[in-house]
């Protein structure tokens, strides 16, 4: 990690156990390999009353291009007084979605095989192609010829549309094979 590992107590007691089982989960984290950069830890108990005791974790994790969150709150009696299994639920919760990120980096992740929503972000008119930015790619080029029902005329810069990704890549990087202009979609901005 390139910054210092933060732990943090809140309305709770240090404990020196909780704060090892905590470095070593983090450095479990570390082993699987996802460039981390910062990794800040917040032990808490939310609730001083004896009916709402509860433990919680947060856990706020940087990696290159990408901060995930974790929040897991567990009450005295569901976790029988031991704290370290919300830890445990929560890094295991972390761990997951560090996987899928590591998935979705390496392109491992299975393409939908039908259309997904997109909204344009620049259109050339006179040229005949523009972009849209999925949620997990931010410049898809089309061309006009791939716009059905011949709306390449109606669309406009924030329209939302359904595309469907082309199998390779030409030279503009990804393409779409399949755009089409959801009607009565709002525009994003």
């Amino acid at each position: 990690m390139q910054v210092p590992l933060k732990i943090n107590f809140h309305n709770l007691a240090r404990s020196d156990a909780i704060e090892a089982r905590v470095r070593q989960r983090v450095a479990r984290l570390s082993k699987v390999g996802n460039n981390l950069v910062a990794c800040r830890v917040t032990i808490e108990a939310p609730h001083k009353q004896p009916h709402r005791s509860t433990v919680g974790i947060t856990i706020d994790v940087s990696t290159p291009g990408k901060e995930i969150v974790v929040k897991r709150e567990q009450r005295h009696h569901e976790s029988h007084g031991d704290a370290y299994a919300v830890i445990g639920v929560a890094f295991d919760a972390l761990e997951r979605q560090l996987e899928d990120q590591r998935r979705i980096n390496r392109h491992e992740v299975k393409a939908h095989d039908g259309p997904v929503y997109a909204h344009v972000v620049q259109l050339y008119q006179e040229q005949g192609y523009g972009f849209i930015e999925t949620p997990t790619q931010p410049n898809v080029y089309f061309h006009r010829d791939v716009v059905n029902n011949g709306d390449f005329a109606a669309l406009t810069v924030g329209c939302q549309v359904l595309y469907t990704l082309a199998a390779g890549e030409g030279p503009m990087g990804p393409q779409a094979s399949r755009v089409q202009l959801v009607r009565g979609g709002h525009s994003v901005r």
